[in-house]
């Protein structure tokens, strides 16, 4: 009542605003019973806070007023009162001007932190429409413009958490086979390190057989040099002589064999080599491959999201055929589901879409849908003859 008969200007400066006791409680939404029981307290005999003086008869159209404007300055409450009705009254001309903005197409829907300072501003005030109707007269449009908000806000959200969730499912199915794909990498270049190490050991293990080979081959010269020379000395040690050849020919056979195993290990540490070579090269081929999935599942991904904001842009369009009864609000609707289609790409002469634009424009009166209205009784006609 006191945030009602009384009003601020400027900053420090409060004046009285008269009001009709039946007006006071409209936007109390309270019974006139109930307001005047109020007001009876207040200007019983030793208070006089309001006027018409005690002993008045109170009716529906008394005009209620506080009795002095010095109350507004020495009693604390009521300046808190007239401060917070003013903060209100500030919100309220915000949230005003936003819907009128939005409702031309020149502002969109409130988000937060606006939007949540909105609806604390209506949990704690609860403005009712005569309240609304003495700052701004279009109070509905306000109204509906921060229910619309929420709303919107809300099925964001609750779309933002479905995709969430659905690309923690897709990145872990993609980790699941990129993980895949690198194990086996990983145990295809750590195959192909074992079989180079192998190979590198096959030929030191060669180079170390044609060694021993060469000091084997030396040694049967040196012992077949060394048999001349005892049969030349000694010709009588001649049993002796030719055990020594004997010796030394097996010694040069063996240096033979040895020198052709040493070949062979070359060439296995060459096979070796090469095998090495080729796993190397399915493992770059593997992470190629795995690089390839993961392109082609972001490009289905985003696909299947264009695909999902075409087929929601229809379903807008169909609903809001069903909004006749609130022409703005079909209005809206029609008009994003329309962005929608545009935006994600959708069939550019899309019935649906079209026909949710054109009752929306008819549903308001629009001129354009009378330029129409001849064409269409034309098609009409032709069809009924038909």
């Amino acid at each position: 009542m006191f945030k009602a008969i009384t009003e601020k200007r400027g900053e420090n400066f409060g004046i009285r605003r008269p009001t009709r006791l039946n007006e006071i409680a409209a936007i109390a939404d309270v019974s006139e019973e109930d307001v005047i029981s109020v007001i009876e307290k207040f200007r019983e005999p030793g208070r006089s806070l309001l006027t018409p003086a005690h002993g008045t008869p109170l009716q529906a159209r008394s005009m209620i007023d506080i009795s002095h404007e010095i109350l507004m300055r020495i009693w604390t409450r009521l300046k808190n009162w007239v401060d917070d009705e003013a903060e209100a009254v500030q919100m309220y001309l915000r949230l005003a001007e936003a819907a009128a903005q939005y409702q031309v197409g020149k502002a969109g829907l409130w988000r937060p932190p606006d939007l949540q300072l909105a609806l604390n501003w209506q949990t704690k005030h609860k403005p009712t429409l005569v309240w609304g109707q003495r700052y701004h007269p279009a109070f509905e449009r306000t109204v509906i413009f921060l229910e619309y908000s929420k709303k919107e806000f809300e099925t964001e959200q609750r779309i933002k958490e479905l995709e969430a969730k659905r690309k923690l499912r897709n990145a872990r199915i993609t980790a699941i086979v990129l993980g895949t794909a690198t194990v086996i990498s990983l145990m295809f270049l750590v195959y192909a390190l074992v079989q180079r190490t192998q190979a590198v050991k096959a030929r030191e293990a060669a180079v170390a057989n044609e060694q021993k080979a060469l000091v084997a081959e030396a040694e049967a010269k040196k012992n077949e040099l060394e048999a001349k020379k005892q049969a030349e000395i000694a010709r009588q040690q001649t049993e002796i002589a030719r055990q020594q050849t004997a010796i030394a020919e097996e010694n040069e056979a063996l240096a033979n064999a040895a020198r052709a195993d040493a070949v062979k290990s070359a060439e296995e540490a060459k096979r070796q080599e090469g095998i090495a070579v080729k796993n190397a090269d399915a493992a770059r081929k593997a992470q190629a491959l795995a690089e390839k999935n993961e392109k082609f599942a972001q490009e289905q991904e985003a696909k299947a999201q264009a695909e999902r904001y075409r087929a929601i842009a229809k379903a807008m369009a169909i609903k809001s055929k069903e909004l006749g009864n609130n022409p703005e609000q079909e209005a809206l609707i029609a008009q994003q589901a329309h962005n929608f289609n545009v935006k994600y790409k959708g069939y550019k002469y899309d019935n649906d879409i079209y026909n949710g634009l054109f009752s929306a424009l008819a549903n308001n009166n629009d001129p354009m849908t009378l330029s129409l209205e001849g064409h269409l009784k034309g098609q009409h006609a032709l069809l009924k003859h038909a």
